[in-house]
């Protein structure tokens, strides 16, 4: 007897220009997430290539790593059991910014987001709309040229998601950013494209 196959994604196809914006709008298990996933090659497509300023990076994708800034479902891009400077030099340092520099960096996002006071507490005592914002701080810590976020405003509270969304649309102005969402208000406030995607196709 032959096992079902679940079809995440099915032929999906779409062009990002530099210092886009661009949303993947739909509802939760659309295949948001899974395609920001491929792109990064955590998960590996059956068919089809990812490029990246002209080279392909379906199966080799240091170069996209190193010119992009990720931030996962579950603020998975840090160490939980440092605080957010610790955190900021040693992502920054895998980038390859001083610790000086990594630190004044960190400190400045800090500071934009209220969370200066912070600076030393471990994630694991830290708000989960906190833990969320130090995971968008970690992501552009090194200024990457790409910009990955899933649900960016997941568990902030108003004056955060106000923040974030601000801060999106100034990255916008010389940054590529590529966000998932399932609010539609979000998506029309700081995308200058969207990709509605549904039951793992682009609709």
């Amino acid at each position: 007897k032959k096992k079902s196959v679940f079809v995440a994604l099915n032929d999906v196809s779409f062009h990002v220009d530099s210092g886009d914006i661009v949303a993947f709008l739909g509802p939760n298990g659309a295949g948001k997430t899974t395609t920001l996933k491929m792109i990064l090659n955590l998960v590996s497509p059956d068919e089809g290539t990812v490029v990246f300023d002209g080279k392909d990076v379906t199966h080799n994708n240091l170069f996209l790593l190193k010119n992009t800034g990720v931030l996962l479902e579950g603020s998975r891009n840090m160490y939980w059991a440092l605080s957010p400077m610790e955190n900021f030099v040693y992502w920054g340092g895998q980038r390859g910014l001083s610790k000086k520099e990594a630190e004044k960096r960190g400190e400045t996002l800090l500071k934009q987001f209220g969370l200066l006071d912070k600076k030393y507490t471990s994630i694991t005592r830290l708000s989960r709309g906190m833990q969320q914002v130090v995971g968008i701080c970690c992501a552009m810590i090194a200024e990457p040229k790409l910009l990955i976020l899933d649900e960016p405003t997941v568990g902030l509270d108003p004056k955060q998601i106000t923040e974030i969304r601000n801060l999106i649309k100034e990255l916008g102005k010389t940054h590529t950013v590529i966000l998932s969402s399932h609010i539609l208000s979000e998506v029309s406030q700081i995308c200058n494209k969207v990709i509605i995607i549904n039951k793992g196709k682009i609709v």
